[in-house]
């Protein structure tokens, strides 16, 4: 087991970390958390955490049992929010050159920014990113493609060494990836690789690639380059080796070829009102039909889907409707029900004023064929949509019924003031 321990307030907090359990003590009481990363307590207590991150400063430090001073991964840190990552600079290994990379961006000022999903209120992931997690909805991902095309000089010590590169993708867990291109024997002066990897990267705001040029003839690391993913550009490029001890190599780099887009959802032509979009990647058409074409994504929240949380996020596109977002509602759930027994409420306060009493509330349901995303580039307020099931309950039928005496009084009073307007003219 690894132990890390947290300053918090002058009180020295231990945050252990193992393979079998994870333990969180948050307070000097005493009381620990004691789970594994996906389960709910161990959630609550690491949100807790990151807001408590968001006014005050954390360090964290390796343990006086590191006897041979080697290093933690900081990216495990940095994602739930901790500021301060103390490593031992004694040592050069990965951590360290994680470090390097991550202090890089910001020109080696020593600060940088948070990825907004901690800090900005307005995220519709804030208070619901959890890095343990495997899937998020609330995140655009990007697909990531990167050629290895040839190396120069990438064994400094000989030219007749037998390169290979290893590509590794290190951020939160869902991201990690690596992979190895094949090895070129004797021939560490211009080795040809050719190698295309591809990479799905879903939080890129802490997601960086490692190249390490490995000479296998004696299995030694001869240079690497840790770059932060969002800082690499597309196209063709020369990325410019360092060696195991982070200092930069003049004539050593790696040619490589990158192209990344926005992971879209596929939409199929198809007649069914009932299909939903798939995450997927490009198709094309053909003379033997029509295939699935990629829209841009899209984020809906949506309230009332899963009833121990505040809301769902769906993705959708601009094309799709209100009976398509009620069917990839139904489907978070394994909801069996009908589409038809469910709708989808707009519920929008009018004006921008702070206080909320002063602004009026209007309800309406959405029809089967309106899009919900060209409804709600119309609010001139704050707004929400809510999914509600047509019961049979008193309070349920009650509510709906002043929803649609509300829609119907509108729709009176807009046909008279058409109707007085005609007479004038």
């Amino acid at each position: 087991m690894l132990q890390h321990s947290v300053q918090e307030a002058g009180k020295k907090t231990p945050i252990k970390h193992s393979t079998e359990h994870h333990s969180l003590e948050m307070n000097g009481s005493g009381r620990q958390l004691r789970g594994k990363p996906e389960s709910e307590e161990y959630s609550r207590c690491l949100n807790r955490l990151r807001t408590h991150c968001e006014s005050q400063l954390m360090r964290t430090y390796p343990a006086g049992m590191r006897i041979d001073s080697s290093n933690f991964n900081p990216l495990i840190f940095w994602s739930f929010g901790i500021q301060m990552v103390a490593l031992n600079y004694q040592t050069e290994d990965s951590a360290l050159h994680l470090n390097t990379a991550m202090f890089e961006q910001n020109a080696c000022c020593g600060y940088v920014r948070k990825p907004r999903v901690m800090w900005d209120r307005s995220h519709m992931m804030y208070g619901r990113f959890n890095p343990w997690e495997k899937s998020f909805d609330g995140f655009h991902a990007l697909n990531l493609s990167i050629t290895v095309i040839s190396g120069q000089y990438v064994c400094p010590a000989t030219f007749n060494g037998s390169p290979m590169v290893e590509l590794d993708v290190i951020g939160i867990p869902v991201d990690c990836n690596r992979y190895k291109t094949k090895i070129v024997q004797r021939n560490s002066l211009n080795p040809i690789w050719n190698e295309v990897f591809n990479f799905r990267v879903t939080f890129v705001d802490l997601a960086f690639i490692r190249f390490s040029v490995m000479d296998m003839g004696n299995n030694h690391l001869t240079a690497q380059r840790v770059i932060p993913l969002g800082k690499i550009k597309q196209g063709y490029r020369h990325v410019r080796l360092r060696n195991a001890q982070n200092q930069p190599l003049p004539l050593s780099t790696l040619f490589i070829h990158s192209v990344w887009e926005e992971e879209g959802l596929e939409v199929s032509d198809s007649s069914d009102p009932s299909a939903s979009p798939t995450v997927g990647k490009d198709c094309v058409k053909t003379e033997l039909g029509s295939l699935p074409v990629k829209r841009r994504m899209f984020f809906l929240v949506v309230h009332g889907v899963v009833p121990d949380e505040p809301n769902t996020i769906l993705k959708i596109t601009q094309e799709s409707t209100t009976r398509d977002v009620i069917a990839q509602a139904l489907s978070k759930t394994n909801n069996s029900d009908s589409v038809d027994d469910y709708v989808l409420i707009e519920e929008v306060q009018q004006g921008w004023e702070k206080k909320s009493s002063d602004r009026r509330v209007i309800r309406r349901f959405l029809d089967f064929n309106e899009r919900p995303l060209e409804a709600q580039a119309q609010w001139q307020g704050e707004g929400k949509f809510i999914l509600k099931k047509l019961a049979d309950d008193p309070s349920t039928r009650a509510w709906i019924t002043t929803i649609r005496g509300t829609i119907n009084k509108s729709k009176v009073s807009f046909i008279s003031l058409c109707t007085s307007q005609m007479h004038r003219a």
